[in-house]
């Protein structure tokens, strides 16, 4: 298994061809996921961020 860290940071590769499947794994709860979300669509809206 390779967290998507290591792939984005070139630390490991990703896929090595088309055959191998994608997994992504969430390890957080949902609720909070989207009250950060809320929290940054607010900022941004202040911001006049688009």
């Amino acid at each position: 298994m390779t967290d998507l860290g290591d792939v984005v940071s070139g630390n490991k590769k990703g896929r090595k061809d088309d055959k191998e499947k994608i997994v992504f794994l969430a390890g957080r709860k949902a609720v909070e996921d989207i009250s950060w979300g809320y929290e940054l669509y607010k900022s941004a809206k202040e911001k006049n961020l688009r």
